[in-house]
């Protein structure tokens, strides 16, 4: 009976571990490319994200929502000059990360759909796909 048991357990880890589509939550910067692992393979709830800056400048990623009626398509047409604000945003979270390092981020703002993009300059904004959290 308790060899029958432990089988049983065995094969459930197996079938858990091996039907895991998810991928590391990561955003890295190298140059002036930003780019982040596939959102929507990130395992649910909060993501803790490793986010890594090979560069040698400071850099940022900001996470947040969009003002109702706007999508990713906005942010995107936008455009990559961030002197000044979109006004249909709600930043979050903006996680600074030092030159020539990695951090982790931990993004716990409940359930939702949100917006990620990098900063590799101060006013120069990259728009990452969203993410969207279910619990």
């Amino acid at each position: 009976m308790l060899f029958r048991l432990v089988v049983v357990a065995v094969v459930s880890l197996l079938v858990t571990a091996c039907g895991a589509d998810g991928v590391e939550p990561s955003i890295s910067f190298d140059g002036e490319v930003c780019s982040s692992s596939d959102p929507s393979k990130w395992p649910s709830g909060a993501p803790d994200i490793l986010v890594s800056n090979n560069t040698t400048g400071r850099t940022a990623v900001v996470m947040g929502t969009y003002s109702d009626g706007y999508g990713q398509g906005d942010l995107v047409a936008y455009g990559s000059d961030v002197s000044t604000r979109p006004d249909f945003i709600n930043a979050l979270e903006i996680f600074e990360v030092a030159p020539e390092s990695s951090s982790n981020l931990l993004f716990d703002h409940g359930p939702g759909r949100y917006f990620m993009t990098c900063l590799p300059e101060i006013n120069t904004m990259v728009v990452l796909d969203d993410v969207t959290i279910d619990n």
